[in-house]
């Protein structure tokens, strides 16, 4: 079982920490084993991991929250099981004829952004509108957002789902995760799940690309720091996000 978490708010950080310490607990106090019943598991694990974080916090989780990946796998089926909600991403480097470089990567989850159309419609029918943030000269900037009305003053989350983040709740975003499956193939050699502070600067293929030059030569640890170095350059010099990454090898 694998997961990363990332908190944003004043909060953030703390609705992570729970995050990361009970979705693992609840998924190994299914009883037969979160494997017998896989996607009820992973879901349930995430509403009672959102009820923690609410007990936990009380009041302080308003305005924060946190998105997070987690994926159990069945090592005799060779399958994997992925619950998401943010924008953290779970990605497979995936040995391939088609590309030059030999590699081609496999998304195992999609950002669940407010414009998905899916996504906006539950937030709209909810009381919610999805719209960009307001610059300074009037015209939108950055990512379609959540806001509680076209004043555009809060809460302005860029996720349709998430731990936490009271006061969004009201508004369509949820803390139900998207469960995908994926059969794990012999040409899959290895997973990367990551919070948005890699994939904000890298692209899924190019990922996957400079962490297989380094898992090649069995050199897994430097594969991340690879990541984490190109993601410094990218902007600028340092990571001006948290950015969390796992990797796992089969």
């Amino acid at each position: 079982f694998f997961c990363v978490f990332d908190g944003h708010g004043k909060a953030g950080h703390e609705v992570a920490a729970i995050g990361a310490a009970r979705l693992p607990a609840h998924l190994a106090a299914v009883g037969g084993g979160p494997l017998s019943a896989p996607h009820k598991a992973i879901e349930a694990a995430f509403r009672k991991t959102d009820s923690d974080i609410y007990q936990a916090l009380g009041g302080r989780v308003e305005y924060a929250g946190s998105t997070g990946v987690a994926v159990m796998m069945d090592p005799v089926k060779r399958v994997l099981y992925v619950g998401n909600v943010g924008d953290s991403r779970a990605v497979i480097g995936k040995c391939s004829t088609q590309d030059s470089s030999g590699w081609e990567a496999v998304a195992l989850t999609e950002d669940l952004k407010p414009d998905l159309p899916d996504e906006k419609e539950r937030i709209e029918l909810s009381g919610g509108v999805v719209m960009a943030l307001q610059g300074d000269c009037g015209g939108d900037v950055g990512p379609m957002r959540v806001w509680d009305s076209a004043a555009r003053d809060r809460p302005g989350l860029a996720v349709s789902r998430s731990l936490g983040d009271g006061a969004a709740r009201a508004l369509g975003v949820i803390a139900e995760p998207v469960v995908t499956v994926h059969q794990l193939r012999a040409e899959d050699r290895f997973m990367l799940i990551a919070t948005d502070g890699l994939w904000d600067s890298l692209g899924n293929d190019q990922a996957v690309k400079i962490a297989a030059k380094y898992i090649e030569r069995n050199l897994q640890q430097v594969a991340v720091k690879a990541l984490l170095e190109t993601v410094r350059r990218e902007e600028g010099g340092q990571l001006v996000d948290d950015t969390t990454v796992i990797l796992v090898t089969f």
